[in-house]
């Protein structure tokens, strides 16, 4: 018997970079499944909303296009912050601003 660790064996159906790989991609897939569902909620409350805050939909819809402006513009700099940071840092900030 020798002490060397056996060689792990890749199967054609592993991810590729492994399950520590395929753990990451499904944090970030969660991440972005939350970040969809804080976008389109105001869409599903909206007449509750708008009785609730006693503003019309005009206004209301202003909230709506608001955060879509800004995570449009926000592309680029996240973009940025992933090549400069990486995507596992980033992602981590994400969900802790997301937390806040």
């Amino acid at each position: 018997m020798s002490s060397a660790a056996a060689p792990t064996l890749s199967l054609p159906g592993d991810p590729p970079g492994g399950r520590r790989a395929a753990w990451v991609w499904g944090i970030g897939v969660a991440v972005y499944f939350v970040a969809i569902i804080f976008r389109t909620s105001l869409g599903v409350a909206g007449l509750d909303a708008a009785d609730r805050f006693d503003v019309n939909a005009s206004a209301l819809s202003t909230f709506s296009i608001l955060q879509l402006l800004v995570y449009a513009g926000m592309q680029i700099p996240v973009g940025l912050m992933v090549d400069r940071l990486g995507t596992k840092r980033v992602l981590t900030i994400g969900a802790v601003l997301f937390t806040v």
